[in-house]
């Protein structure tokens, strides 16, 4: 059953920079699916204990992320507490979806504070709830975030590479799936300056590829993101 959603003014942002992910600050879960909301009770702090709980935590999932975008430094142990809170876990799809824009937000805004510590408990918590319908960290909305809003770039895309270099060891993500994302971006047209980090990005992860036909490709392609593609094209 699809997720009814509605939304206030203060989710407009969220909805401009995710347009396809449902906004949970104005969602309640139907309360035929809670057993402990009593009839009539439409706001879910006022039960107790489960069903109010586990809604607080989706909602600290949404501040974090909003508070990134917004500039505002989030608590290093919010992240952790809640990458920990098996509550979490019961919404699979949608709070893995939810976790990758909460990963993509700190590579963005803060990629300091995604250390490789911190990229292992994503790592255990995705092993948990992955259903591999999110693995495209490389899709052209997330480098139109990346290019358009990372105050330092170089760092942004290191961490980027070392978040898919850790999902390729933990086999989260394939590597014809990568090679799939990396085809795809070659249908867009992107600044030197992107083409340059995601080609840095790809030489970091290619260690991690297995020696095949997709390997030879992707390194086509950070050879081609690069420039020397275009300089050999233009000789």
């Amino acid at each position: 059953m699809p997720i009814l959603i509605s939304f206030t003014m203060s989710d407009s942002l969220l909805l401009d920079l995710f347009p396809e992910v449902p906004v949970l600050l104005g969602w309640t879960p139907p309360l035929e699916s809670q057993p402990n909301a009593p009839n009539g009770i439409s706001e879910p702090e006022t039960w107790t204990p489960a069903a109010g709980s586990f809604f607080l935590v989706l909602r600290s999932l949404h501040k974090g992320i909003q508070q990134l975008h917004n500039g505002i430094p989030t608590e290093v142990a919010l992240i952790d507490s809640l990458l920990e809170d098996p509550r979490l876990i019961s919404e699979k799809p949608w709070v893995t979806l939810r976790t990758v824009d909460l990963a993509m937000a700190l590579i963005t805004f803060s990629p300091s504070t995604l250390t490789a510590e911190r990229q292992a408990k994503f790592i255990e918590f995705w092993k948990q709830v992955w259903t591999g319908e999110f693995n495209n960290f490389l899709r052209p909305r997330n480098l139109i975030l990346l290019r358009s809003k990372s105050s330092d770039l170089k760092l942004t895309f290191q961490t980027l590479g070392s978040l898919m270099k850790a999902l390729l060891r933990a086999k989260l993500v394939r590597v014809a799936e990568i090679q799939e994302n990396c085809m795809a971006l070659l249908q867009q047209d992107w600044d030197t300056t992107t083409k340059l980090h995601v080609s840095e990005l790809l030489k970091e992860v290619m260690p991690d590829l297995d020696g095949t036909e997709e390997r030879e490709v992707i390194d086509w392609i950070a050879w081609y993101c690069s420039g020397q593609g275009e300089e050999d094209s233009r000789i």
